[in-house]
């Protein structure tokens, strides 16, 4: 039972494609993924099942959805072993896209768990590939993940010229959210570096992007959350440049919010801003001691380790001003241990700096690693102001010089000039006279373009009109001579004296058959089975649909609504109904079915033909011998197609291929 359980899971995450088209879709949904108890047991057996898929971009995407809810419970290992084995095969496909994801998947992942440095590790490599594929969108995304562990290790030119990268990627997408985000960042590292009117710049752009996000149908909770996360960062800026009311008024806001209490890392550091904003306006100690204690409480709940370090920094710095200094002190070393434990660079580097002025007793041993770390962190930011120092300067020279150029060649300038002007003059009516003559001709010649295709519209016309009558004709003549035919050797053979009556009477129901057959394809003819009017993708969802037999088979069926059916010919599409119509035959006729599975799909240069059931089987050797399959394999020859027969988990399963 858990085998079709898992099957229809699979179809399922099918449905979820994009490429693909999947009728009764109510029944794979994934809503019902969380009705399931044993979660764990059923990606288990899915994943062995999806061992027998071919390597595509389907499976792959399956393969994605199974391991985002491995991580959902918590099973790191098999989250990145699949995420492995998708990397596995999109190497072997050579889909940059899907090893780029898989590597922006683990970036997450470790960034979640607060492993930085294999966070930043994963989102570089996801970045040059990327960048190598010209992804934009994804470009400027992973850009901003990069930038945010920047912003947190303190290394802020580094951050900032990534965001810069991500903003350059976004003027060719209209992404509001990744342009929200873009510009939150931007405002933060500004404000690190000190460039106040900047930052302020960018941080009103924040309430209009977000309207827009409203509008376009954004996630109310997470829409929710950005506003609170706006209210913060906006008030920690107001907090900095001294505009305390201000910086008030925004904490305030965001504390109020009644969403507030469902996101703890943002509480949190609100309640930290807000305990530093009335320290500021000399609120009195014990609400600010508590404002900060309670960020630090809820940061200790959800382990939050960057966020226990800060709000012990920001409460050492209020104890100290509270001139209770011991207490201070203490602090300030728990920060110091936290932060060099995990790689802390802005609150390592405070709090030494805390320590190498304000614990007397070891001050020299503190000033001398706040000196070391100080030249540590600052060498990347050194480099790169280098570089673009260089840039700057060596720009300048250049214009410097072609100023002292240019004053002194000012004559010989207008001349040059003068004679331009007059030689662009000559060629502009030269190339006037050419563009007149060209126009002329691509005129003359649209007219002859039409007066073809007018004609081939009209011989079109006739061709179809004598398809038409032809098809008539022969549906005629099998309806009134073939069928009359079998009609009369039938009723001749029920009156024929027969002793094995047996025979006799499945000799008259097979005729019966033929019969009903012939009429069914008479009147198939009749209605214009392959008109070129109708959509060739209907008549096989038409076909499936009207399927019924004695052990009420549940048809289910995916078919690729990209495949270009008109690249195929009219001979062409009706053995491929004809063939179809012979599988489904024989699935009514033999296989005591309760589901029966019908892909269509296109897969390089080729479409796949898979019909599958959960019958009682058949006997491979008999199976090939059969009238009907020896039919099927007449059609074939109209594709230079090949067959396969085999039976995999006590599922029959027929598979065609056609080469376009």
């Amino acid at each position: 039972m858990i085998r079709y359980y898992c099957l229809f899971f699979l179809l399922a995450l099918l449905s979820c494609s994009k490429s693909k088209v999947i009728q009764n879709q109510s029944l794979y949904d994934f809503a019902n993924y969380d009705q399931v108890i044993d979660k764990r047991r059923l990606l288990d057996s899915l994943s062995t099942d999806l061992e027998y898929l071919q390597n595509d971009s389907l499976k792959r995407e399956i393969l994605f959805k199974i391991a985002i809810r491995y991580e959902w419970l918590s099973e790191d290992k098999l989250f990145l072993k699949r995420l492995n084995q998708v990397y596995n095969l999109a190497t072997i496909h050579k889909d940059t896209s899907d090893q780029a994801k898989v590597l922006l998947y683990k970036g997450d992942h470790y960034d979640s768990k607060q492993v930085i440095d294999s966070a930043f590790y994963y989102y570089l490599k996801s970045e040059k590939l990327y960048f190598s594929i010209k992804d934009s969108a994804n470009l400027a995304k992973v850009l901003l993940y990069k930038a945010e562990i920047l912003y947190n290790k303190g290394i802020y030119t580094e951050c900032e010229i990534a965001t810069i990268r991500a903003f350059q990627n976004l003027s060719k997408q209209d992404n509001t959210r990744l342009l929200y985000e873009a510009n939150v960042q931007m405002a933060l590292v500004l404000k690190e570096l000190k460039e106040y009117d900047a930052a302020l710049q960018y941080f009103l752009e924040i309430p209009g992007l977000l309207k827009k996000l409203k509008q376009e149908g954004y996630n109310e909770e997470l829409l929710e959350k950005s506003w609170i996360s706006y209210y913060n960062n906006l008030g920690g800026y107001y907090n900095e440049t001294h505009n305390l009311q201000q910086g008030k008024f925004n904490l305030e806001k965001g504390l109020e919010k009644a969403e507030t209490s469902k996101h703890l890392k943002l509480k949190a550091m609100l309640l930290n801003n807000y305990a530093y904003n009335q320290s500021l306006l000399n609120g009195t100690k014990s609400e600010v001691e508590s404002l900060y204690n309670a960020s630090l409480k809820i940061r200790e709940s959800i382990y939050h380790k960057q966020g226990i370090a800060r709000s012990k920094l920001q409460l050492s710095k209020f104890k100290l001003k509270q001139k209770d200094t011991l207490s201070a002190i203490e602090i300030a070393k728990e920060t110091y241990n936290l932060s060099l434990d995990n790689g802390y660079g802005n609150e390592f580097k405070e709090s030494l700096k805390f320590l190498s002025i304000n614990d007397l007793k070891n001050k020299d041993k503190y000033i001398s690693l706040y000196l070391k770390t100080q030249d540590s962190l600052n060498q990347i930011d050194k480099n790169t102001r280098n570089k673009f120092a260089r840039i700057e300067f060596e720009t300048s020279k250049i214009e410097k010089a072609n100023a002292l150029l240019s004053r002194n060649n000012t004559n010989l300038l207008a001349v040059i000039v003068l004679l331009i002007v007059s030689f662009l003059a000559v060629l502009l009516t030269y190339k006037l006279k050419l563009q007149n003559k060209r126009l002329l001709y691509e005129k003359k010649e649209q007219q002859s373009i039409q007066e073809i295709q007018k004609l081939l519209k009209e011989q079109e016309t006739i061709t179809n009109d004598v398809r038409d009558l032809e098809r008539k004709k022969i549906a005629n003549d099998l309806h009134d001579y073939i069928v009359n035919k079998i009609f009369v050797t039938r009723i001749t053979l029920k009156e024929l004296v027969c002793l094995e009556i047996d025979k006799k009477e499945k000799i008259i129901k097979e005729l019966q058959s033929i019969e009903k057959d012939v009429r069914s394809i008479s009147h198939d003819i009749h209605n214009n089975l392959f008109d070129h009017k109708q959509l060739y993708h209907d008549i096989l969802i038409n076909l499936i649909n009207s399927q019924k037999n004695d052990f009420n088979t549940q048809f289910t069926y995916t078919i690729d609504k990209y495949i270009d059916w008109n690249l195929f010919s009219i001979e062409q599409k009706t053995h491929l109904y004809l063939i179809l119509q012979e599988l489904l035959q024989n699935v009514n006729k033999h296989s005591e079915a309760t589901n029966c599975y019908i892909f269509i799909i296109r897969y390089n240069q080729q479409i796949q033909l898979r019909v599958i059931d959960n019958g009682v089987g058949f006997e491979l050797d008999k199976v090939k011998k059969g009238v009907g399959y020896k039919s099927i394999y007449t059609r074939l020859n109209c594709f230079n197609a090949s067959l396969n027969v085999e039976i995999i988990n006590d599922l029959s399963t027929v598979t065609i291929f056609f080469n376009l």
